[in-house]
C-alpha cells in the first residue's frame, strides 16, 4: 500500500494506470479482491492494474480496461521466488518488473 501511494501519480501520468486489484491463486482456486496479500498463502499473488475508465467530463462510468499486471510465487520444491510482469509495452513492463523486484528485495530484507 505504501508503494502504491508513492507511485500512483507516476503510474497515472506515464501509463494511464488508475487502480489495482489483488488476486490470490491456490491450485485451481482464484480469489479476487483480496485485502491481505498473505491470503495467497503458498500459491501465487497477482496484482492487476487497471487503466483510466469512464466518459471524460460527464461523470459516466464504464468497466475499466486491464492494462498490466505483476505476479509472484515462491517455488514449493526449490529455493526460488518467481516474479513476472506483463504489460502492453516494453517500457511499462520494465518499470513494473523493476518496481516489483525492489519491493520483494525490501520485504526479504525486512
Amino acid at each position: 500500500m505504501r508503494e502504491w501511494e508513492e507511485k500512483k501519480e507516476t503510474l497515472r501520468e506515464r501509463y494511464g494506470i488508475s487502480g489495482w486489484e489483488a488476486i490470490a491463486y491456490n491450485g485451481m482456486e482464484e480469489r479476487r479482491g483480496i485485502s491481505r496479500f498473505g491470503e495467497a498463502g503458498r500459491g501465487g499473488l497477482k496484482i492487476e492494474f487497471s487503466g483510466i475508465g469512464g466518459a471524460e467530463g460527464r461523470g459516466e462510468s464504464r468497466r475499466e480496461d486491464k492494462s498490466a499486471c505483476i505476479w509472484m510465487r515462491g517455488s514449493g520444491t526449490e529455493a526460488v521466488f518467481r516474479v513476472m510482469a506483463d504489460a502492453p509495452d516494453t517500457g511499462l513492463e520494465r518499470f513494473l518488473i523493476g518496481w516489483q523486484r525492489q519491493m520483494v528485495l525490501e520485504a526479504d530484507n525486512g
